[in-house]
């Protein structure tokens, strides 16, 4: 009979680690995936900010040509720091975006770590403990 829950017990633990070396190897594919759709929502953000940006620059330059006024002096200047402000703006949203990416990879990374060190140690004191028992029954 204690056979029997030796075998049990060894079972139930390497079934306990294998459930925990796959909830790892699932968080860390889950955290790339969730990099990737943030990577992607910010190259999106960042297409529509230059879009925006575009028709910002467009439309300012259509009013200073209708107000008669050149495009030299003042309003090249006023034109070019628009221009420099939009594409500053646009870069954050594309570095914040791969800087959260990176981060939320590195979490996965960290999650996959724990869950292959927590299958290491139920692994572990499974492993144990059938060496306990048979020291105490067999031997």
């Amino acid at each position: 009979m204690a056979e029997v829950a030796l075998i049990a017990t060894v079972a139930a633990t390497a079934f306990s680690a294998y459930q925990q070396y796959e909830g790892a190897k699932d968080a860390e594919q889950l955290a790339k995936e969730q990099a990737d759709r943030q990577k992607a929502e910010a190259e999106e953000m960042a297409r529509r900010a230059e879009k925006d940006a575009s028709r910002q620059e467009s439309l300012a330059r259509a009013r200073a040509a209708a107000s008669g006024i050149g495009a030299g002096g003042s309003t090249a200047l006023y034109m070019s720091e628009l221009e420099k402000t939009h594409r500053e703006e646009i870069d954050w949203i594309r570095r914040a975006g791969a800087s959260q990416a990176r981060l939320t990879r590195e979490e996965g990374r960290w999650a996959y770590r724990r869950g292959m060190a927590g299958a290491v140690s139920t692994a572990a004191s499974g492993v144990t403990g059938g060496y306990d028992w048979y020291q105490k029954y067999v031997k």
